[in-house]
C-alpha cells in the first residue's frame, strides 16, 4: 500500500476498496470449538482462541517423561554452535541494531505502539 501514496498516485477510490477488500478476505467469521460446533459471535471466537493458546502453552503438571520428548526433539534440531548461541546474553548493540532496523510503522506492540518514537 506504501508504494502506491510514494509514486502519488490520487486514485485513493481504488486503494480504498482494495484495503477494504483485503480486510473482508483477511477477517475470520468463525470458528469450531472443542465439540465441533461452529461459533461467529465475536465473543465466542475471542473465547475459542484465548482457550485454544492457554491450553497450548500451559500445563498443569508436566511429567518429567514430557519434559524428555520436547527436549530431545529441540536437541535433535539445533546444532550446538546455535543452542550455545541462543543461550547466550543479549548484546546491548544487537538489540539497538534490531530496533533501528524495523520499519517504523509495522511492528505494534501490545499497547499499539509503533517503533516510531
Amino acid at each position: 500500500m506504501h508504494d502506491w501514496f510514494k509514486s502519488g498516485d490520487c486514485n485513493s477510490k481504488f486503494f480504498h476498496w482494495k484495503a477494504f477488500a483485503r480486510k473482508a478476505r483477511n477477517e475470520i467469521k468463525g470458528l469450531l470449538d472443542d465439540n465441533g460446533v461452529l461459533c461467529n459471535t465475536k465473543v465466542g471466537v475471542e473465547s475459542i482462541v484465548v482457550n485454544y493458546f492457554s491450553g497450548l502453552f500451559s500445563s498443569s503438571n508436566p511429567s518429567s517423561d514430557q519434559w524428555q520428548c520436547v527436549i530431545d526433539a529441540v536437541l535433535v534440531k539445533l546444532s550446538r554452535r546455535r543452542s550455545d548461541f541462543l543461550n547466550s546474553p543479549f548484546a546491548a548493540i544487537d538489540v539497538k541494531q534490531a530496533v533501528f532496523e524495523m520499519f517504523p510503522t509495522k511492528a505494534l506492540r501490545i499497547d499499539r505502539m509503533s517503533a516510531l518514537f
